[in-house]
């Protein structure tokens, strides 16, 4: 899939048009990212979804993506978009290779899409337009937004954030505990002289905790970016420079207050 972002000069109307030399590198990336990716998934499309050796294997227009149960409260979900043959997928980091399956699972059909359920967790399949979202007992849990997207400089996921939840995770930072609100580069650098406050100290973590008893570990130890809420305060954004186009989603009855 062709990604076209929209001209600097549609997002910025000519009345309030800020001169391009004055607006830094990063900020111009990120300002295509969002709308690059707004616009290049937004046709995303359901074409079938099948059971197989305990591993659902969904068919999208623009993807192939294949969730796997470790356990009875975590699945690997791996998207497989077209472009991206296998030999440019890295091994998972997060799993050995031979690692087992868990199969106490069902898939059901609904008349918007499928459930498929583990004891601890049920992922549902959302045809039109094409979501996942994670849920247990307790209720809802989260969502994807737009879920995967991926172009020849960057790919990551993108996941609805409910109103006040919280996150621990990203690794070594001085900020707190809360780490919603923060935009934390993905590579490993120290910071020496630091006093109250650090947004990337020796090593970093791709991966969250969230208060609403989940944590999503993402797939990939590229560089580039977490978004916990900072660019667009509710949306979870994982970016990568390159790398495997897979999370692992794990959920727990236990709510933390």
């Amino acid at each position: 899939m062709n990604i076209k972002p929209r001209s600097l000069f549609t997002i910025f109307p000519a009345n309030k048009r800020m001169k391009l030399k004055g607006i830094q590198r990063p900020l111009i990336s990120l300002v295509l990212i969002l709308f690059s990716t707004s616009q290049a998934f937004a046709e995303r499309t359901f074409v079938e979804a099948t059971l197989n050796d305990n591993r659902l294997e969904i068919i999208l227009s623009d993807t192939k993506l294949t969730i796997t149960p470790i356990n009875k409260g975590t699945v690997e979900v791996f998207y497989q978009p077209e472009g991206f043959e296998s030999e440019t997928q890295l091994p998972s980091f997060a799993l050995p290779e031979a690692h087992s399956v868990y199969t106490q699972s069902e898939l059901v059909s609904t008349a918007t899409g499928y459930r498929f359920i583990l004891p601890d967790v049920t992922v549902t399949v959302t045809a039109s337009p094409f979501t996942l979202s994670f849920s247990n007992e307790t209720g809802l849990l989260a969502s994807e937004e737009i879920g995967m997207f991926a172009n020849a400089t960057m790919r990551g996921f993108r996941f609805e954030l409910a109103e006040n939840e919280a996150f621990l995770g990203g690794g070594q930072r001085v900020l707190g505990m809360n780490r919603r609100g923060y935009r934390m580069p993905l590579y490993n650098r120290a910071h020496y002289g630091y006093t109250t406050e650090s947004n990337q100290m020796y090593y970093s973590l791709p991966a969250v905790m969230s208060s609403k008893a989940y944590v999503i570990a993402f797939d990939n130890s590229a560089n580039r970016f977490l978004d916990i809420g900072h660019t667009e305060k509710d949306i979870l954004q994982f970016e990568a420079d390159a790398g495997r186009t897979a999370y692992i989603f794990s959920a727990s009855k236990i709510i933390m207050n």
